[in-house]
């Protein structure tokens, strides 16, 4: 038995590539095995990226640490939202590998993100999110803190005892080895593709772990904003 199924569909922003007259009715294309075919129509981030709600941040480079943090972080993300309002999603994290002075050091990325609200910290100076998109409108309500924020942290800046658990870290990513021992520039990419959401009132931090403390990273992070029903 067959049915006649009709879709309707809204196009948001510009309508371009319409149908011709005529081929308003178009048949589903299916598989052999009665799977519809779907072709992504664009790049996997545009569309979040092009309303705005995608952001970056970075910090100045913090020496490696060589042993698991507790409360001690590179680079951290406050969602300063009010209980109720967006949830970030975290896309991708990185390293960029700025001083190299050891032998073939071994390092890689660790993060760590809070279970419980917390008290809301105080912004690095500079350190302000940049909206992906290129329009610079940045109204994000989140909060950078970078290591430069707490000297007295042994050079990194100090998330609450609540969050700062030994046992909350994780690794993100693998690890890498450096090619050489005095020039920077080793670096690592990671695409967490919304494996990490921070709530309203949560860290998400940053250090380096590694096999030298004479190896420093600027840690970056990108995420985008949206309203999320949370279990």
């Amino acid at each position: 038995m067959s049915f006649e199924i009709k879709m309707l569909g809204k196009v948001r922003g510009i309508f371009l590539d319409l149908l011709p007259t005529g081929r308003e009715d178009e048949q589903l294309q299916l598989t052999g095995q009665a799977e519809q075919l779907v072709a992504q129509g664009s790049a996997p981030y545009q569309e979040i990226v092009r309303q705005g709600r995608c952001f970056m941040a970075t910090n100045s480079a913090v020496a490696t640490v060589t042993g698991i943090p507790t409360t001690a972080y590179a680079l951290a993300l406050y969602n300063n939202e009010s209980d109720g309002g967006r949830s970030y999603v975290i896309d991708q994290v990185w390293a960029l590998y700025t001083t190299n002075t050891a032998a073939l050091p071994h390092v890689g990325i660790i993060g760590v993100l809070s279970t419980v609200r917390e008290a809301i910290p105080a912004a690095a100076t500079g350190a302000t999110p940049r909206q992906m998109n290129g329009m610079g409108n940045s109204d994000t309500k989140a909060k950078i803190c970078i290591a430069a924020d707490n000297p007295t942290g042994g050079g990194a800046g100090l998330l609450p005892s609540t969050t700062g658990l030994a046992a909350n870290w994780i690794p993100l990513g693998t690890s890498v080895n450096a090619a050489v021992t005095s020039l920077p520039g080793f670096q690592q990419v990671v695409q967490i593709d919304g494996k990490i959401i921070v709530p309203p009132g949560r860290y998400f931090a940053l250090h380096t772990l590694g096999s030298v403390t004479s190896s420093s990273a600027q840690l970056g992070v990108m995420w985008h904003e949206k309203l999320l029903t949370l279990g």
